[in-house]
């Protein structure tokens, strides 16, 4: 088999801490006086019978463009790295059982909606995923709509839950903005950084208004509907949360929560039982602000969990080599 461009790691190393030192200015979150953290995930563990506590979750990172090239038919051919950018959706499914080989029983994949509006403009930032040109298409270089659900179905037989990557705050300037239902993104060149200040968004780029009334909120409520009713997908990991508003943040996990619950597939035991409906933040900071932007305060909980990329980089650079080519060299006495 080739090498798999990937990064796996439990979800417990990469996950922050829910607390903080009482000198910070804000309130936070104590995981242990916060029963619906606990509720939350126990409601799911009763019915799959996989996920016992949060910390079993044991997350397979994959790189869609630069993994597993399964259909000779779908490919970038171009992207960041030394990869081959000829990563799709059919190559993840001819993996599975290699993934469920290391004990993993989750995989995240970075996104998957269109990005290129052409084959002729595909570029190294489209093949990333991170800037969508429509949600609700799948990307024509990774697969199409059967596949992917095809993915998702073949991941549940193996006891793997699928997680996808939702970028809510950023997205191409030449968006197809109306959803099945007609609800629209509220846009602006007015974007908020991690240290909550704005700055101008890339070229041919926009970000998400969301203090518009509750109109993009709709938008992004009724797409995770849409993903999770028709494809059974597990849940989300939120690109840059630090964009979306805790309130936001909040409705956008219990409506995941929530739709999770009605919709229901047979898992690997033959058992009748719902997604997971996990949600996760990326907010690529400080753990003050990983706080006060991801979590929140007691009175105003946004998420339950979030990336700590400080721990997630000491971690890649002392075991491997992290994407900036830094490495920690370990002086070991044999």
């Amino acid at each position: 088999m080739k090498r798999l461009s990937s990064i796996f790691l439990p979800l417990a190393l990469l996950c922050s801490s829910c607390t903080s030192s009482s000198s910070n200015s804000f309130d936070t979150v104590n995981l242990t006086n916060q029963e619906p953290v606990f509720d939350y995930l126990a409601a799911y563990k009763e019915q799959s019978g996989t996920v016992k506590k949060h910390t079993d979750l044991r997350i397979y990172q994959i790189m869609v463009e630069s993994f597993q090239d399964g259909d000779p038919n779908r490919n970038y051919d171009v992207g960041y790295g030394p990869s081959s950018h000829r990563g799709d959706l059919r190559g993840i499914i001819n993996s599975l059982d290699y993934i469920k080989s290391l004990n993993m029983n989750a995989i995240w994949l970075t996104p998957i909606f269109e990005s290129a509006p052409s084959d002729k403009d595909k570029s190294k930032l489209d093949a990333t995923g991170y800037y969508t040109r429509n949600y609700y298409k799948i990307d024509r270089n990774f697969g199409d709509e059967n596949t992917l659900k095809e993915l998702v179905d073949k991941a549940h037989e193996k006891g793997i839950y699928v997680i996808l990557d939702g970028v809510f705050g950023h997205f191409r300037d030449d968006l197809v903005n109306t959803s099945p239902k007609g609800n629209k993104i509220s846009t602006t060149d007015k974007c908020i950084g991690s240290n909550q200040s704005f700055y101008p968004p890339v070229a041919h780029t926009l970000c998400t208004d969301f203090n518009d009334g509750g109109k993009s909120l709709e938008y992004f409520k009724e797409l995770v509907e849409y993903y999770i009713e028709t494809y059974k997908i597990d849940g989300f990991r939120l690109d840059q949360a630090y964009q979306v508003p805790i309130e936001i943040l909040s409705i956008l996990r219990e409506t995941i929560e929530d739709v999770s619950k009605k919709v229901e597939y047979i898992n690997y035991e033959g058992k009748s039982v719902h997604p997971l409906g996990y949600v996760v933040g990326e907010i690529w900071t400080d753990n003050p602000t990983i706080v006060s932007t991801g979590y929140g305060k007691n009175d105003n909980i946004g998420l339950y969990s979030n990336f700590d990329f400080a721990l997630r980089y000491g971690l890649v650079q002392t075991l491997a080599t992290e994407e900036w080519g830094k490495q920690i060299h370990v002086a070991r006495n044999i």
